[in-house]
């Protein structure tokens, strides 16, 4: 669900962190990390 979100708005930090979230919850922790440093580069104030 997240993935087709990030597609259709691709600068939506918002889409990358809960991606991120999903992906570190099942162990996905180096796809889950570059979720969070993009969601970070789209929006500095975005917390993990």
């Amino acid at each position: 669900m997240q993935t087709e979100s990030i597609r259709l708005r691709p600068k939506k930090a918002l889409y990358y962190h809960d991606r991120g979230l999903s992906q570190e919850a099942i162990g996905l922790h180096e796809a889950a990390s570059a979720d969070f440093s993009e969601a970070k580069e789209l929006d500095p104030k975005i917390e993990k």
